[in-house]
């Protein structure tokens, strides 16, 4: 680790940084003690490796039993078998015991989530066979799973119940259900806080994972690390140059909002407010009020406003819901409303405006219309290098680059294409070091890009 640990009242456990560092050094590089898919892509990716085919380039292979957990290989299926996937399997069947209860049990909305998080306490319980670490202990813990006791109590006795087979039990906590209880809830506290949304090069959850040294990194709206994942490793690289003692962070929320939305978000979920210098410096203030420019409406309060009157498009009796005919009628539909919402006097960089530039940028694509693609693309990355011109290098804006020089290309302006790729190769150094696959498939890309005709 490059950072040492320090402690105070305001911050609480914070990462110092041990030198002066320049930006694309990787501060930290750690494998999850443990992680699990979410349920969307439990069939999707390896639940050993996180792969999303096998070495070959074939689909994944579901387990014969469960016929829901995926695997890349005979060894990793194996190997996680031996480690984890024994005891989850049967809870893993459609129309298990355990999906049954957590349909009785949990609310639709939190019960996704409330899946993976008792999995993947499940595998926690057989790393740590039955002790909590150290490391885990100097962790920030909630009063309560999820702030709620009742779903915790719930939460720990379909864990100990249900999950956890008797011979663990007597193995790590020798029959006592309460020594069991205590660990559990040692590991469900520190879930909210500290847990890690494992992200595909897309910028997708894919799984979460468990990272107590990376858990150390305080959050910032401004931070100067990013994170980047390979398989279930994270390696935390800096954006900025940082000088020693200085603290190290990272963004645990979506930044592309107002200090308002992210000061809610912080508090509801993580229980603090942030005085970085993006939520208090006065010069972020008018990105704050534009982001919002006809009034901080949230799309499912605009029902009763001028930003709902836009005219509908119906789909034709017998037009099948996937056809390209309904996808053009959507399509029309959400240019309607964008129109809508700029006669309404939203300016371009209010939210809501970037918002329909991605619908209309991902629905053009699937039509081919790569020229309004184009424009929505553009439209998009205005939005983002706006409101985030305080992250150097963030993702987010060098993805739609990477798209925008795709559509440059497809277009034909590829002198324009081959700038942005050579760009977009030169950040990806930077955020996800050399060798990354996206950097790789940049510059193939950018050695099939034609030389533009002089005449054109």
């Amino acid at each position: 680790m490059n950072f040492t640990i320090g402690r105070d009242e305001r911050r609480g456990r914070h990462a110092l940084a041990t030198k002066n560092f320049t930006a694309g050094t990787i501060i930290l590089t750690e494998t999850s003690h443990a992680h699990m898919s979410t349920s969307s892509n439990l069939s999707l990716r390896c639940l050993n490796c996180l792969a999303t085919t096998t070495p070959s380039g074939s689909s994944l292979s579901c387990c014969a039993q469960c016929k829901t957990a995926a695997y890349c290989s005979r060894a990793c299926q194996t190997k996680d078998w031996q480690s984890h996937h024994k005891l989850e399997c049967k809870h893993m069947k459609a129309g298990s015991e355990f999906n049954r209860f957590v349909d009785e049990v949990y609310h639709p909305s939190s019960a996704p989530q409330l899946v993976v998080d008792l999995f993947l306490t499940l595998r926690l319980l057989t790393v740590y066979k039955g002790i909590i670490p150290a490391e885990v202990s100097a962790m920030e813990a909630v009063e309560f799973y999820l702030g709620d006791n009742e779903c915790e109590f719930a939460s720990v006795d379909t864990l100990i119940h249900l999950l956890i087979p008797q011979k663990l039990k007597t193995k790590f906590f020798n029959d006592d259900n309460e020594a069991a209880k205590l660990f559990l809830q040692s590991i469900l506290r520190r879930f909210a806080p500290n847990n890690f949304g494992i992200l595909n090069e897309l910028q997708t959850l894919v799984a979460s994972g468990f990272y107590p040294n990376a858990a150390i990194l305080n959050h910032s709206c401004s931070p100067n690390t990013i994170l980047t994942y390979e398989s279930n490793v994270l390696k935390i690289r800096l954006i900025k140059d940082v000088k020693e003692g200085e603290e190290l962070t990272h963004s645990y929320i979506d930044l592309c909002q107002n200090t308002e939305e992210r000061q809610q978000i912080l508090s509801s979920e993580y229980s603090f407010t942030c005085d970085c210098h993006r939520c208090t410096g006065s010069e972020f203030k008018e990105i704050d009020r534009i982001m919002y420019s006809g009034g901080m409406f949230m799309e499912k309060d605009e029902i009763d406003t001028p930003l709902n009157n836009y005219q509908r498009v119906e789909i034709r009796q017998g037009v099948g819901e996937d056809s390209d005919e309904a996808l053009a009628c959507e399509h029309q539909e959400q240019l309607n409303r964008l129109e809508c919402y700029e006669n309404c006097g939203l300016v371009s960089l209010d939210k809501r405006i970037y918002m329909q530039h991605c619908r209309l940028n991902s629905s053009a694509l699937m039509l081919g219309r790569y020229s309004e693609a184009e424009t929505h693309c553009r439209r998009m990355i205005d939005f983002l290098e706006n409101t985030l011109y305080h992250v150097p290098y963030h993702p987010l804006v060098t993805l739609q680059r990477f798209t925008l020089a795709d559509l440059c290309n497809e277009n034909g302006k590829y002198e324009e294409s081959k700038e942005i790729f050579k760009e977009v190769i030169a950040k990806l150094t930077i955020t996800h070091g050399k060798d990354n696959p996206l950097q790789k498939n940049a510059e193939e890309t950018l050695k099939r890009v034609p030389v533009q005709n002089q005449t054109e």
